[in-house]
C-alpha cells in the first residue's frame, strides 16, 4: 500500500509536473511571440529614430553651413570694413596734414606776395619820387642851362611853302 500510495502520489505529482511543463510551456510560447512582437516593434522604432536622426543630422549640416558660411560672411564683412575704416583713418590723417602743410604754404605764399607787392609799391613810389626830384631839378636847372647855351635851332625868317616842292604825279 504505501507503494501504492507513493506511486499514486508520484502519479499526481508528475501530473502535476506536466501540467506545470505545460503550462510554462504556453507562457514560454506566449513570452515568444510578445518578444518577437516587441521585436518588430523595436526595429520599426529604431528605424524610424534613425530616419529622424538623419533628417535632424543633415538639418544641422545644413544649418551648421549656413551658419558657418553667414559667420565667415560677416568675418569677412568685419575685416573690412575695420580694414576700410583704418584706410579711411588714414586718409584723413594724410588730408589733415596736406590741409596743414597747404596752409602753411599758402601763408607763406600770402607772406612773399605781400612783402612783393610792399616792395613793388615801395619800388614805383621811388621810381615816382626820381621823376619828380628829375622834374624839379630839370625844371630849376633849364632855365640857367637856356641862358647859357642858346638854343642852336635855325629861326627860319620866311613861311615854308605848302607842298611847293611836290611833284605832281601825272
Amino acid at each position: 500500500m504505501i507503494l501504492r500510495k507513493n506511486r499514486n502520489e508520484m502519479l499526481i505529482n508528475l501530473m502535476e509536473r506536466e501540467k506545470e511543463l505545460d503550462d510554462l510551456e504556453k507562457i514560454n510560447k506566449e513570452n515568444k511571440r510578445k518578444f518577437i512582437a516587441l521585436k518588430e516593434i523595436n526595429i520599426l522604432e529604431t528605424e524610424q529614430m534613425k530616419k529622424e536622426l538623419f533628417r535632424k543630422e543633415e538639418f544641422l549640416k545644413m544649418f551648421s553651413n549656413r551658419f558657418g558660411k553667414d559667420m565667415l560672411m560677416r568675418y569677412k564683412k568685419k575685416k573690412s570694413l575695420e580694414h576700410s575704416i583704418e584706410e579711411k583713418k588714414n586718409t584723413v590723417q594724410t588730408l589733415k596734414d596736406n590741409i596743414t602743410s597747404m596752409s602753411m604754404y599758402l601763408t607763406e605764399l600770402q607772406e612773399s606776395e605781400r612783402v612783393y607787392l610792399k616792395r613793388e609799391v615801395y619800388d614805383k613810389l621811388d621810381a615816382i619820387r626820381k621823376r619828380i626830384a628829375l622834374r624839379t631839378i630839370t625844371a630849376f636847372i633849364m632855365p640857367y642851362v637856356n641862358l647859357k647855351f642858346k638854343s642852336r635851332k635855325k629861326k627860319s625868317k620866311g613861311k615854308k611853302p605848302n607842298g611847293s616842292n611836290k611833284k605832281s604825279i601825272k
